[in-house]
């Protein structure tokens, strides 16, 4: 990997799409030119840029399953929701949020990756990344996140 993308601090330069309607996006934060440059997905997956409430984000989009339509639907008519509101409405529709609640904002709903396998059977962390041979192994170890996205 060149030395000019190992900073941490530079903004990503890829073009980011907007979504138009209710999205399952499985994928990476992408929080600087580094992250943009070493986090590569299987094509497979067909993976996609999204900038959505002021985050970029790198991954596979998904229509939501039925299952999860009711509690996604709900979401858009709701201003704002506290972590307790949002934990207690998961739990209700048999989801979770204990691993990135932090993600937590307006249009932008973090659930746990264990819920993955919903949207990409038999998912397995190796076979949806590929791995940059032109940097260290600890620096191929990358944070997949799961959210519900709305329209912004």
């Amino acid at each position: 990997m060149n030395e000019e993308f190992l900073s941490y601090e530079e903004a990503p330069v890829e073009k980011y799409n907007k979504i138009k309607n209710i999205k399952v996006f499985v994928g990476c934060n992408i929080k600087s030119l580094y992250d943009e440059k070493r986090i590569r997905i299987k094509e497979e997956f067909n993976p996609i840029r999204i900038e959505h409430c002021g985050r970029n984000l790198f991954g596979t989009i998904f229509e939501p399953s039925k299952k999860h339509l009711f509690f996604v639907r709900f979401s858009l008519y709701v201003d704002s929701l506290d972590l307790y509101s949002y934990n207690k409405l998961l739990s209700e529709n048999n989801l979770s949020c204990d691993e990135n609640f932090a993600y937590l904002t307006n249009k932008l709903y973090p659930v746990d990756s264990k819920y993955i396998c919903e949207y990409i059977p038999n998912f397995k962390y190796s076979e949806f990344f590929e791995d940059d041979l032109n940097v260290p192994v600890y620096q191929n170890i990358k944070s997949v996140n799961m959210f519900f996205l709305t329209p912004e």
